[in-house]
């Protein structure tokens, strides 16, 4: 099983990171001049915006890809995050979300309490 001890941050070029969560899953971001793009928020096993904030001060925009656990574990760290009308069924400060049907994904939420 994959697992790190801590969120690791690779730099892939000039303001732009990937940052893997202790489950794995991964959270880019990308600093521009006046915003920086967060897109997915991993499992919910770490504090991914308090990583965020020590690589930017900037204001975020925060973006899941879809609503699979692993992309939106993190979500409920954030004010607010986009993801498309047809991934979200289930709202809590609208900023937790998951896939019609994917009842496993919301239970690993819940167990990883980020719900």
């Amino acid at each position: 099983m994959y697992q790190l001890k801590k969120t690791e941050v690779t730099c892939i070029c000039d303001d732009v990171y990937v940052l893997t969560d202790r489950a794995g899953c991964c959270v880019n971001l990308v600093v521009g001049k006046e915003k920086a793009l967060v897109f997915d928020t991993g499992s919910g096993t770490d504090d991914i915006h308090g990583m965020v904030r020590k690589l930017t001060g900037l204001p975020l925009v925060v973006i899941n890809s879809h609503g699979h656990f692993d992309h939106i574990g993190g979500n409920s760290q954030f004010d607010t995050v986009y993801m498309h009308q047809d991934d979200f069924v289930y709202g809590y400060r609208s900023t937790v979300c998951c896939c019609p049907g994917m009842l496993l994904h919301l239970l690993c939420a819940l167990y990883f309490k980020t719900i």
